[in-house]
Parts: structure tokens; sequence; C-alpha cells
């Protein structure tokens, strides 16, 4: 698709900052929006370039306040509100031990399902943050797959584990049977005695963590994020405060697609204006989602 669009494709830029420009076509003050960006490999430092064009149009599809985009002067006419996301660990190891019977109450003999889902018992208060998993500590606790040790040959079995802290040893040790000591993931060094890899101890053979914040904290709202933050400047994360998916996130997508579409056709909406004061003309418009910067010259 980006290919048929004949667009120009930056992939691997961050975005540093956006600002206005105001230029003159045939006497008439036009304002349009500058980018700034940065590409930089590990072997050298970022460097900071202006793109080579002005942009009529940009969409912000990413979530403002994780985007460290800078705002130079008053860009943003409607201040984008901080969505309150949920922090989720996730995180992933192998073991050569199966999940511990013991540690769900069940007989030493018993099998344990390879897929655990977690629920507040009756005496636990709905909270969010930390305190969201209740007495059970964590979310889901799956056996993905098992598979073969490369070292040693073993077979092992790949965990996923859902929590809204950072797993412990003390929690891996429940959860296995097995004692796994806090130092069962250490940092390895370099000659320089910088950090350079993971080094892993047994009974815990491979480990990676992550974090997230993958929806947001469900509050009562009466009003939601203008997906038009200035005249040509579009937001679709603004979704995001309501509900947080793929599927919903590429609707908002289509909807601030139509209102450029609708604001170069010069229809209005069902308030008698203009989607967003457009500039009437052929322009270039600029869209940003996360660590990539796309910008087109056609919708």
């Amino acid at each position: 698709m980006v290919e048929s669009s004949k667009a120009y494709l930056n992939l691997n830029t961050t975005v540093i900052s956006i600002a206005q420009e105001e230029t003159k076509d045939d006497g008439e003050v036009i304002s349009k929006y500058i980018i700034k960006t940065a590409n930089a490999s590990w072997a050298e430092a970022a460097k900071v370039v202006r793109q080579p064009v002005a942009f009529d149009d940009v969409v912000i599809a990413t979530p403002w306040q994780f985007s460290d985009i800078k705002e130079e002067g008053d860009v943003i006419q409607h201040p984008i509100e901080p969505v309150p996301y949920a922090k989720l660990h996730v995180t992933l190891f192998s073991s050569p031990f199966r999940f511990s019977p013991q540690y769900f109450n069940l007989d030493p003999a018993a099998p344990v399902p390879n897929s655990v889902l977690t629920t507040l018992a009756d005496a636990d208060e709905a909270k969010p943050g930390s305190a969201g998993a209740g007495k059970a500590g964590f979310f889901s606790a799956t056996q993905v797959k098992k598979v073969t040790n490369p070292k040693t040959s073993g077979e092992e079995y790949i965990y996923k584990i859902f929590s809204p802290e950072a797993v412990t040893s003390d929690f891996l040790s429940s959860i296995l049977g097995v004692k796994v000591p806090e130092t069962f993931v250490r940092a390895s060094t370099t000659d320089d005695g910088e950090d350079a890899d993971f080094e892993m101890i047994d009974p815990i053979s491979w480990y990676h963590p992550a974090v997230f914040h993958p929806y947001p904290q469900k509050l009562p709202r009466v009003t939601f994020q203008d997906p038009i933050l200035s005249r040509g400047l579009y937001y679709t994360s603004g979704i995001e405060s309501f509900i947080s998916t793929m599927e919903t996130s590429a609707l908002m997508g289509k909807n601030v697609a139509r209102l450029i579409a609708d604001d170069y056709l010069g229809i209005s909406n069902v308030e008698g204006e203009n989607a967003s004061a457009g500039f009437g003309h052929d322009g270039e418009q600029a869209v940003l989602g996360g660590k990539q910067s796309i910008a087109t010259d056609e919708l």
C-alpha cells in the first residue's frame, strides 16, 4: 500500500519535534508543519535533521505521552490529556520444571493446567496498579510450549506470566516447586566493566522480562480527546482513553483520514463547519507513529 501510494517512507526514524512555519503563496500566508527527525545506529550519535518538505497535514498516530516528540511553540491548540495506562509486566522464561501442584493446592500427583487465569477472591477489593491481581499476585501463567535446550539437549518448557509487578525468585520458586536463587539472572560484563549480556543460572535457563502499557485504567468519562489538535494537525491515539485495541485504533485512523479528505473536498460536518480549516490546495501529509514517520503526498 505504501509503495502504491508513492509515499516517502522513513523507517527506524525517531520524530524529534513538530513546529509551524508560515510561508507565502501568491501573497497568501500559509501555515505548514516542520518535522525534525533523528536516525542513528549503535555506532554513531543521533543527528537531528529537518525533513526536506513542509507538511500541510500531520497525523500523530502514537500515544503522545510516550512519544518524546517536542512541541515547538503553540502547535497543539487542543491539549492532549495523558491516559492512565495500566502497567503490565510480561515475563518469558524457560525451565526444565513443570508447574508445582502444591502451589495450586492440588494433590502432588495431580496434573496442573497448562494455562492458569486468576480472579479476585471474595475478600479482595478491585484496585488498580500493583494490587490489581489480588492475593494471587499474577493475572495469568501459561506453559506456552515444549522446547529442547540447545546446550543440554534436554526438554524444557517455555512459560509466559502476566503480572502487575516484576516476577521475583520467591514467586518462581513457589510456582515451580524448586528453589530458584535470587541471582537466577545476572548481567555478565565486558572487559571495560559495562553490562553486555545476561547469564542464566539453573533452574531458569532463559529469561526475558518486559514492561508494557497495554490498556487504560477504566474511569468514568463525559468527554473524550478531540482528534483535531490544530488546523491540519490530527491525533488518532485519543481513542486509547476509551479502549485500546489495534482494531479501534485502525478505525480511528480511518476517521482521521476521512476528516482530512473532507477538509480538502470542502465537505462540512454536521455543525456546518469544515472538519479542520484546510489549505484548499494539494499538499503534503505526514503520519508519525512511534519510531517511524511516513510522509505522503497522496491520501
